[in-house]
């Protein structure tokens, strides 16, 4: 199989990637929401790629075609992760959306997503995203502390990514107007968006307290 000529884009050039964040942190500077490095940052959107790629007559259709859009999802989250060492990266997956009727393998991109949630951050990326603000390394460094920072570090504060599972709080693998889940085939209905917004600000006060407090993020 010979994969077609990727074209060079801020989202999928891991060299761009430094300049398109800092370009994020002055948007954000500009509109007064940003302070400090975001916690969290969360990634979706995946409804937007079969758009752009069913207009473009790229859908991905071959397994080296996934795998390539793979190593895009994980070189944008490894990016993140070493410009913002201490941020969660939450990747979010996506039920099946019938609007425009661009299809697509909804399926096979939230097998990618739930892929690199399992993935563990590398040692020196770890060492990048230790030490909260104001604790003395001498505090961190304690026996007792790592011992008891351990079991939770490396089961969920040592994920290059944490999922946010959309596809599996819809009951329907088509999600069309029809379903009662979407309004149009794409975006939810508010009861939908408010249980999901419900879920997540749940998980990430869990992995704050977890995480911030050992100060694994």
């Amino acid at each position: 199989q010979k994969a077609a000529p990727r074209v060079r884009r801020p989202s999928n050039d891991a060299a761009l990637q430094p300049a398109r964040l800092r370009g994020w942190e002055l948007a954000l500077a500009a509109m007064r929401l940003h302070h400090r490095p975001p916690d969290f940052v969360t990634l979706s959107g995946e409804e937007w790629d079969f758009k752009n790629w069913a207009r473009a007559g790229r859908q991905p259709n071959s397994s080296l075609a996934w795998r390539e859009v793979g190593e895009v999802i994980r070189m944008q989250v490894e990016a993140i992760r070493s410009h913002w060492p201490r941020a969660v990266v939450m990747v979010r997956t996506m039920y099946g959306a019938t609007y425009g009727g661009f299809g697509g393998d909804y399926g096979a991109y939230n097998a990618l997503l739930r892929e690199v949630s399992t993935r563990r951050l590398s040692r020196r990326a770890a060492r990048a995203a230790g030490g909260v603000a104001g604790q003395q390394p001498e505090a961190l460094a304690r026996r007792a502390e790592r011992e008891r920072a351990a079991g939770i570090v490396e089961t969920e504060c040592g994920r290059l990514a944490h999922e946010s599972d959309v596809a599996s709080m819809a009951h329907c693998s088509a999600c069309s107007s029809r379903s009662g889940w979407t309004k149009d085939g794409m975006h939810p209905h508010e009861w939908f968006t408010a249980s999901w917004i419900e879920i997540v600000l749940n998980q990430m006060a869990d992995l704050g307290a977890a995480c911030q407090d050992l100060g694994a993020v």
